[in-house]
């Protein structure tokens, strides 16, 4: 019924022996044949072998014929699972085989796919350096190119019956998506640190690190005691006169500049700026044992930053200026109050309104730095001076005030 079948592989054909016709096996790179499961299961004529020798089965039946010998019992084992049946004998396996070879309706494997898979892992790629990007759209790029990558694969195999391997290319769309995902996950991560660094020049560190973890802020306050500091500039308006509105802001820059320093250099929180001065907190939102002690050394520094900027002022035209610091310690309301279109963080009470007098009170009682009662003995009633009490506005009652023996 024919001669054996004599593959040769590296000419990836083979040779029918009596006829010497030769067809193309259709093997891949690595020597594997996919087979065309065109013909149904059960759809070949089986013939009983004990029929065939009992000369029981037409001739006709066999005449122009390929036949394969082989078992279909369960009990020898030759039954493998396939597309179309989990329980396929052997010999359909050979029988599709040979009819895709007499039909010439065989697979032909597409030995480039790692150029097509590179392709893929470029296109992928690009996405990277386009200008407008998201999470969301890299999402949607990488399902477009395993549609796009799908869609040409199904119509060469329809069309052409060019069969490509679909493994490594979604696993190159997935690799290129989840880069993708992951460089934009760092390169967000970069600009958050960034914003957050620029915004906790605006508002407490603690504020923006909560901003950051993507949790919401709303009115809300709470009480701590806390040691608020006073700042401000004397001779500031006297030194503006006759100046120019940007030699001005350059003065008025230079001293906030200097006095911020040292509120975060003895760990405070800058609570506002008003015009050449400012107001910082120490407890709030950190909190700190040692909030009445910070406070002083800073106000105490402060005096010893600004006579340091003597040649800076004589070198801008600008005559030499102090610096008058109020601190009083007391509890407060500190938090973000302010309604749905702007809030602030800033602190509330008796505590923040004295230390606002008692900066008021350097004036009038020709010392540059002054501090409350609660402050003095927080600081230690030993390094401080006795000033008195003294009637402040808004207060019914006097304030005891001190002075800072140096």
């Amino acid at each position: 019924y024919g001669a054996p079948i004599k593959p040769q592989r590296h000419q990836n054909q083979l040779t029918l022996g009596l006829t010497g016709e030769r067809f193309p096996l259709g093997l891949d790179q690595d020597g594997a044949i996919y087979i065309p499961y065109r013909v149904k299961s059960g759809g070949f004529q089986y013939l009983s072998a004990s029929a065939v020798m009992q000369h029981s089965v037409p001739k006709e039946m066999l005449g122009n014929a390929i036949v394969i010998l082989g078992s279909t019992s369960l009990g020898l084992g030759d039954y493998v699972a396939t597309p179309t049946r989990n329980i396929t004998p052997g010999l359909e396996l050979h029988a599709q085989l040979i009819r895709a070879w007499v039909d010439r309706d065989f697979f032909t494997p597409i030995q480039g796919v790692r150029w097509v898979t590179l392709s893929c892992l470029i296109i992928g790629l690009t996405y990277l350096f386009w200008p407008w990007r998201s999470t969301r759209g890299m999402m949607l790029w990488g399902l477009l190119l395993m549609l796009i990558v799908a869609t040409v694969t199904i119509v060469l195999f329809i069309w052409q019956h060019w069969l490509i391997k679909l493994t490594p290319m979604p696993l190159m769309v997935a690799m290129t998506l989840f880069l993708g995902l992951a460089l934009e996950s760092i390169r967000l991560n970069r600009q958050l640190r960034v914003v957050g660094a620029q915004f906790s020049r605006f508002i407490p560190e603690s504020l923006v690190k909560r901003l950051l973890r993507g949790r919401e802020l709303g009115p809300n306050s709470e009480r701590r005691e806390l040691s608020v500091l006073v700042a401000d500039m004397r001779g500031f308006t006297t030194a503006s006169e006759g100046k120019s509105p940007d030699a001005v802001a350059a003065l008025a820059q230079k001293c906030l500049e200097t006095l911020t320093q040292v509120v975060y250099q003895y760990g405070g929180t800058i609570e506002k700026y008003s015009g050449d001065g400012l107001m910082a907190v120490w407890g709030a939102p950190k909190r700190d044992p040692e909030h009445a002690k910070h406070a002083v050394e800073a106000g105490l520094q402060m005096q010893v930053a600004v006579k340091g900027l003597k040649d800076w002022f004589r070198q801008n035209g600008f005559e030499p200026m102090r610096v008058s610091v109020g601190i009083n310690t007391g509890e407060g309301a500190v938090g973000i109050f302010g309604g749905e279109a702007h809030l602030a963080w800033t602190a509330h009470g008796d505590a923040v309104n004295v230390a606002s007098r008692i900066e008021q009170l350097t004036r009038v009682i020709g010392v540059d730095l002054l501090i409350g009662s609660r402050t003095a003995e927080l600081y230690g009633l030993a390094n401080t001076k006795d000033c008195g009490e003294h009637q402040v506005k808004g207060r019914t009652a006097p304030v005891k005030i001190y002075q800072i023996h140096l």
